[in-house]
């Protein structure tokens, strides 16, 4: 039938095999994880602007700054 030899797994090589494989999905991850916090960080950024200005605005009883009511 079969060589049972044939049959037995090479763990060594396996490894060796496996390793490229997954390396480009780890890359896609940390390059989406990157692309992901860099938006976080940007509107993170804007609504705390939006945010001190609008505090400031109200604290004076005024407008906000280029804006029309």
């Amino acid at each position: 039938m079969g060589d049972i030899a044939a049959k037995k797994l090479d763990h060594e090589s396996h490894l060796l095999l496996d390793q490229p494989l997954l390396r480009l999905p780890i890359e896609l991850l940390r390059k989406n994880f990157r692309s992901a916090h860099f938006e976080v960080e940007k509107d993170g950024t804007y609504v705390k602007n939006t945010l001190k200005e609008t505090a400031t605005a109200c604290v004076n009883g005024g407008r906000l700054a280029g804006r029309r009511a």
